[in-house]
């Protein structure tokens, strides 16, 4: 059995992988030539979008490959 607390470390310790991999992600879809720069304010809209798609783009680096793991990650997927 895993503690809530020996978890939370784990997803710290992921994380800061997940954190590497996420900015060279973002940077790699900044620097693709599809994205406008002149299209944007100088706001949060574009580092959101670039977010957002590279956490898209990594969920597969992450994602549970048993069926377990599947399971539970469709359930929590609903809360």
């Amino acid at each position: 059995m895993i503690t809530k607390e020996t978890c939370i470390e784990k997803i710290e310790e992921m994380l800061v992988d997940a954190n590497k991999s996420l900015l060279k992600e973002a940077k790699r879809l900044l620097n693709s030539g599809a994205v406008d720069l002149w299209g944007y304010d100088n706001n949060y809209e574009l580092p959101e979008i670039l977010l957002a798609v590279g956490l898209d783009n990594l969920v597969d680096q992450y994602y549970p490959l048993s069926p377990k793991g599947k399971k539970e990650a469709s359930n929590l997927q609903h809360f």
